[in-house]
């Protein structure tokens, strides 16, 4: 699958709700479902941020009921 960097205009009101009740963003929610969702899927984040990549890696310790 193509890299394609998640728009935050997509998600709906729901999804904020969830990700702030849970104390993450959106972006790291939408990654740990990937995680969760897709086993087989080896997700390969990348980010120029220093403060992206441990955003992007605190999604991996992340427990969240979907």
């Amino acid at each position: 699958m193509a890299h394609t960097p998640v728009a935050v205009n997509n998600w709906d009101d729901n999804a904020f709700a969830k990700a702030d009740k849970e104390g993450v963003s959106v972006n790291q929610m939408s990654l740990k479902w990937l995680l969760d969702y897709a086993p087989n899927v080896i997700s390969i984040p990348g980010t120029s941020s220093e403060n992206h990549l441990m955003e992007n890696l605190s999604s991996y310790g992340i427990n969240i009921k979907f």
